[in-house]
């Protein structure tokens, strides 16, 4: 108990249904966390299972406190929170629980809390973060650091199962970069018997994480290329914050031993630095980002 994972479910064919963060918090006790609601598939995939489930959307809010003075800003609220390492969580007090998580690839912590005991919160964390730079941000500027960060979001890099409008749109782990999350030595799961099954195809999606150099800061709709062939398209572009360059989300199709090609093209705008060599890998696997670190603590980083 005390831990968060990261967690990917897929249906019968092994398609990507949705991701979130899984919250170990008792013996019997989790709570998933996601994007899309997941009530009925969960519901269902608990038939004949010795399991409750029940939605909590409408009784739990969560706060997300962001960046090098995080933890400050918790220690002046009277909240200190030292002992947490990335990924686990704590009662901090009566009806808190505080989780060392979040979407921005930084230092960074979430409250989960009553839905009535949300806004006395906030003001609270806001008065105690008056001298250390807090500022109240929107999903654009969440998006920037997660796109450098290489995390995925579902219906933008990538098409959930249940909500692709054509067959065989949706990916599956492997494709996607998650392969080593697939653990194919413990029980059954749903997709088990597709994901053994399947073999990498030539053509086979794969998400990747780039930097590019366009001058044109949004490319989500144009494709990339590599060389004379179509790879693929950005979905995802925005300017960095820690890099020298933009980063992009692409899907591009390519077999795992086949190279992206020394050009990359959105459009007829060249990607890439100067000398022509894309900076591509699997998504998620970007280069460390130098970041500011906190001057009392730099260890939290």
């Amino acid at each position: 108990t005390g831990r968060v994972g990261y967690a990917v479910w897929c249906d019968e064919e092994g398609r990507v249904i949705d991701d979130g963060t899984l919250f170990h918090l008792g013996p019997e006790d989790w709570r998933l966390c996601c994007q899309e609601p997941m009530l009925t598939w969960l519901l269902e995939a608990a038939w004949g299972f010795d399991a409750d489930v029940h939605d909590e959307s409408r009784e739990m809010a969560a706060l997300a406190l962001q960046g090098p003075t995080a933890f400050a800003v918790l220690c002046a609220a009277g909240l200190n929170m030292g002992h947490l390492r990335p990924f686990e969580l704590a009662q901090a007090e009566p009806g808190l629980m505080i989780s060392r998580t979040g979407f921005t690839g930084d230092l960074g912590y979430e409250l989960w809390t009553a839905w009535g005991d949300a806004l006395p919160l906030w003001d609270r964390l806001w008065r105690a973060g008056e001298n250390l730079s807090l500022r109240a941000i929107g999903y654009e500027a969440v998006n920037i650091a997660r796109i450098e960060a290489g995390f995925m979001v579902a219906g933008v890099d990538f098409q959930p199962a249940h909500a692709t409008e054509r067959l065989h749109r949706a990916h599956t782990p492997l494709e996607l970069g998650l392969g080593p999350m697939v653990d194919f030595t413990k029980g059954h799961f749903n997709g088990r018997r597709a994901l053994l099954a399947a073999k990498q195809p030539l053509d086979a999606a794969r998400c990747r994480g780039v930097q590019t150099r366009p001058r044109r800061a949004d490319l989500s709709r144009q494709a990339a290329r590599g060389g004379a062939c179509h790879l693929g398209r950005l979905v995802a572009h925005r300017k960095a914050q820690h890099r020298p360059r933009p980063c992009a989300d692409a899907l591009c199709r390519a077999a795992p031993e086949r190279p992206l090609g020394r050009d990359l093209h959105a459009g007829r705008r060249k990607m890439g630095p100067p000398d022509g060599t894309a900076n591509a890998g699997q998504i998620g696997l970007f280069p460390p980002a130098p970041r500011p670190r906190h001057p009392a603590r730099p260890d939290l980083i």
